[in-house]
């Protein structure tokens, strides 16, 4: 799991399953915290392993909707900024290809994917929805 972490795999892949679930302009994620907590290990070989890694994910997204283009400046137009929070487990599949030198460990490359986010609760709140008049 550390290596995960520290090469950022798990993060990047996180990442960009949170800019895909809106399409929005301008998307940025301003907090995002992982915690990798739990490893099944599915199958493994000399030279490959293959397991689940269960991750709590607390993140928030700012993103704008798009409302068009200004005729004279061509400049796109956007809504006020959106929240959009996650908070919950997912899951993830990893695949790790190593080699074994001189009984050290070499990692040769490492496949991630999200394979359950039914844990993951979302909530949005649009730029409307706390605007009192």
């Amino acid at each position: 799991m550390q290596e995960l972490q520290t090469q950022g795999k798990s993060q990047r892949i996180i990442e960009n399953y949170l800019y895909s679930d809106i399409e929005g302009e301008d998307e940025d994620i301003g907090y995002l915290d992982i915690d990798l907590y739990d490893v099944e290990i599915d199958s493994f070989n000399d030279y490959e392993v293959s397991y689940f890694i269960t991750g709590n994910i607390n993140a928030e997204k700012t993103f704008y909707e798009y409302w068009g283009r200004d005729d004279d400046t061509k400049e796109i137009i956007t809504s006020p900024a959106n929240y959009k929070s996650y908070t919950g487990d997912i899951k993830l599949f990893i695949t790790r290809k190593f080699d074994v030198k001189d009984g050290i460990i070499e990692t040769k490359h490492i496949d991630c994917e999200i394979i359950d986010t039914s844990s993951l609760e979302e909530v949005v709140n649009t730029w409307g929805e706390d605007d009192y008049y």
